[in-house]
């Protein structure tokens, strides 16, 4: 399968299945990440085919499996809580690319669902002044579906960004393509629900 984003239901798990490593591992972190990947394909085989290039029906299954991952049966984010909030700062044409902002445990982590936010100097320019602006706030910025000509691209800028911004704390992508993420990952989690050391 070609590397570009999944544009139907069958490619979609077909992908996933193609990247997810299955294993008996006892890391609960690891553990939770492989659910997470299945109830993913799951809520894929229950969406209503989209049509092609249209991203909205995979990102909702995309949307609640991670609110599920994060929220580790309810006891960090409360119900509701992962329900889409937009800045009433937010210029509007950025308001279609902004799903979630979560507020957990006093720090913000800001959830980049789409990749658009990031596609272009402008895009990144908001971001930046979000960052700044912000600046009493933590910042984990989370990418999903970075598939696709120049995903990689976007995910090391966004590395480079939480290099010079102290309060970016870390980039991570839940895409099953980049397996070399999964510590980051891991680390994400750990630094939500306090698991691990």
């Amino acid at each position: 399968m070609s590397e570009n984003k999944p544009t139907s239901i069958e490619e979609a798990i077909a992908w996933l299945d193609d990247r997810v490593v299955k294993s008996d591992t006892k890391d609960p972190l690891e553990k939770r990440l492989n659910v997470f990947w299945d109830d993913l394909q799951k809520e894929l085989k229950e969406t209503e085919r989209g049509s092609a290039g249209n991203r909205k029906f995979i990102e909702k299954p995309f949307q609640k499996s991670l609110c599920k991952l994060l929220s580790n049966d309810g006891k960090n984010i409360a119900e509701g809580q992962a329900e889409l909030k937009l800045r009433e700062d937010m210029p509007t044409n950025f308001k279609k690319n902004i799903d979630i902002l979560f507020k957990c445990d006093r720090k913000t982590i800001f959830l980049e669902i789409k990749t658009a936010l990031t596609d272009n100097a402008f895009g990144g320019a908001f971001l930046e002044s979000v960052l700044r602006r912000e600046k009493n706030h933590e910042f984990w910025v989370v990418c999903l579906w970075h598939a696709g000509k120049g995903g990689i691209g976007r995910f090391k800028k966004l590395r480079e960004l939480s290099e010079i911004r102290e309060n970016v704390s870390g980039v991570v992508s839940f895409d099953p393509q980049y397996n070399e993420d999964v510590d980051s990952a891991k680390e994400f989690l750990r630094h939500i629900d306090g698991m691990g050391s």
